[in-house]
């Protein structure tokens, strides 16, 4: 990890995540600009003579034979190329700003007491139990189920992007048994364009849910019943326009351009994009595994307000922070003194994650390995693109050589190009997922105090108030709680509350001891202090103390030596005789 500043403020930079979709990326992007220099090459090389070719204007459409739209989907290709190329390059390095990723849970200000509406469930998971989500919920919730879901606590992020690839699965789906029916049925029913007809409301239908995704980074999947509905329309307005379109003019030119066959090609790998990053996102998940943490603690006793060791604990807290980044608190609750009492009992406790940091960037932590079906959509992708750019050469030179030709192998690679984007985009979020580890710190205080005799200070010091409140802390029992904390978060989606997600949590030993190592080193310190103070009041506190226990536990107050009033003999403990002269003596 390192720590950089850009124009946007500081920032962590991490490894990135995204090393072998970039590797994809990186493939794709040069293939389809090389591949778009060879359709203009193929272009200006093949067919008639530069001045017996038609010309082309806004007025008319391209004539047969013409260049221009193999020249407009090279430019297409090589525009996806470098865009490509451009995201492989922002994507070389993961960047969080101070406060990403989020929080597991709402936080507490430093200076502010209470705690939050997790917290508690924070501290169940220190004794073994896990910390769950809540319960699924919302449109799809059982189809993630099916998913074997229920084995983890999803982040919120990884829940919207499983319900909208359901959604996306179901739509395609159903296009497909429309586009399916409608090149099965019109010819049966001497339509025989009502296929393409068909195709042409099927491709507008997928375009829309590729703007969709494209206009809106924080889209949400559509519940089944509105799902439902829109298949219900596409299939009645596909109908409608096979049924009743025959008369359209320009139907000659589309059946031409085969759409069947291209938006079959989009449907069929939409299809299997979408069942890959499913599978893709089921090897990612893994159930919490939470390991009770034992409490590391010692007992203290010391003349001062429990509120200076309280304090001593937030400067601590505060040393531990990563490069002054504040911890996140979840919990604060400090020692309160009923000072108008003479004594009392008190509990303080406090609850901080330290800054997670990315177990790759600390090398505490293998690079988690990308599952086989990622790989396979950018597998995919690339050789679906190269395809797709080679049949479009092909189909210029073709076109270019006869004129009357179709356009069945053109589209068809068009919609191979298209196809490997929605590959790569369809893996893209799976891709982000990043393991961070930090620690939990839970400390809790519990004691009894007592008033104390105060020094004597004059009336106008500033110390006077402060001695006239004297305490001492008796058997203020300290105990610590430090876990390892893993987690888990997907950076191609905001950090918001809820959107990290825990993975491992553990016993730290060596943290406990530290902090027990803190509270026994503070009590030495008070102990020197309370040594320089002046000899009588030493003593009159210790005479304080004395009697707090006497009253405390009255078998524990020292005896009163006995003699016998006839010769003066010390008398046994309990004694009822003179064990020397034998005579009577009072009880004891």
């Amino acid at each position: 990890m390192s720590y950089r500043w850009s124009l946007d403020g500081p920032a962590f930079e991490f490894s990135t995540p995204y090393a072998t979709e970039n590797r994809f990326l990186t493939v794709r992007g040069w293939a389809l600009i090389v591949l778009a220099l060879l359709v203009i090459g193929v272009l200006v090389f093949s067919g008639e003579p530069e001045a017996q070719k038609p010309l082309a204007t806004l007025q008319d459409l391209p004539e047969p034979g013409s260049p221009t739209p193999f020249m407009l989907g090279a430019l297409l290709m090589a525009t996806l190329g470098g865009l490509n190329l451009l995201q492989a390059s922002r994507q070389r390095a993961l960047l969080l700003v101070p406060g990403q990723p989020a929080s597991l849970m709402g936080e507490v200000a430093h200076e502010a007491t209470g705690a939050s509406a997790g917290a508690a469930a924070l501290l169940r998971s220190l004794d073994g139990l896990p910390l769950w989500g809540p319960p699924l919920a919302g449109p799809w919730s059982a189809a993630l189920l099916r998913l074997g879901a229920q084995s983890a606590a999803l982040p919120s992020t990884l829940s919207r992007a499983l319900r909208l690839r359901v959604a996306r699965l179901t739509w395609q789906g159903g296009l497909a048994v429309v586009l399916a029916l409608g090149v099965v049925l019109a010819p049966t029913l001497g339509r025989p364009a009502g296929g393409a007809l068909v195709a042409v409301v099927v491709a507008g239908a997928l375009v829309a849910m590729l703007a969709r995704g494209a206009l809106r980074s924080d889209v949400e999947a559509s519940p089944p019943v509105v799902v439902a509905a829109l298949l219900l329309a596409t299939l009645v307005l596909a109908a409608a326009l096979a049924g009743f379109g025959h008369k359209l003019p320009g139907l000659a030119r589309l059946e031409r351009l085969g759409l069947p066959l291209g938006v079959a090609v989009l449907l069929g790998f939409g299809l299997l994009a979408d069942m890959l990053a499913l599978l893709a996102a089921r090897a990612q998940f893994m159930p919490a595994k939470c390991v009770a943490v034992a409490p590391e603690g010692t007992t203290l006793s010391f003349e001062a307000d429990p509120g200076r060791f309280f304090a001593e604990i937030d400067r601590a807290l505060l040393r531990g922070w990563t490069d002054g980044i504040p911890n996140r608190r979840y919990a604060r609750q400090p020692p309160v003194l009923d000072l108008a009492a003479e004594e009392g009992s008190f509990s303080a406790q406090v609850l901080e994650e330290s800054q997670p940091q990315s177990g790759r960037a600390q090398g505490a932590a293998p690079v988690p390995a990308v599952p086989a079906a990622l790989r396979l959509l950018g597998a995919l992708a690339v050789l679906a693109s190269i395809a797709g750019g080679l049949l479009w050469a092909w189909a210029a030179h073709s076109h270019l050589q006869d004129g009357s030709s179709g356009w069945m192998e053109a589209t068809a690679a068009m919609a191979l190009v298209l196809a490997g984007s929605y590959l790569l985009q369809a893996g893209h979020f799976f891709h982000s997922r990043v393991e961070f580890d930090s620690q939990l710190i839970w400390l809790g205080l519990k004691g009894s105090w007592f008033r104390q005799p105060a020094a004597a200070a004059p009336a106008s010091s500033r110390e006077a108030a402060a001695q006239a409140a004297a305490v001492s802390v008796d058997a203020l029992a300290f105990s610590s709680r430090v876990a390892r904390l893993r987690s888990v978060v997907y950076t191609a989606a905001a950090h918001e509350m809820g959107s990290r997600a825990v993975l491992a949590l553990g016993p730290s030993q060596e943290g406990g001891k530290a902090w027990t190592a803190l509270a026994q080193t503070f009590e030495r310190t008070l102990a020197a202090e309370s040594a320089a103070q002046p000899p009588a009041l030493l003593a009159a506190r210790a005479r304080a103390r004395e009697q707090r226990q006497v009253r405390l536990d009255p078998a524990s107050a020292p005896r009163v030596a006995r003699f016998c009033s006839a010769c003066g003999t010390p008398l046994l403990a309990g004694a009822r005789f003179c064990q020397h002269c034998g005579s009577a003596v009072g009880p004891a």
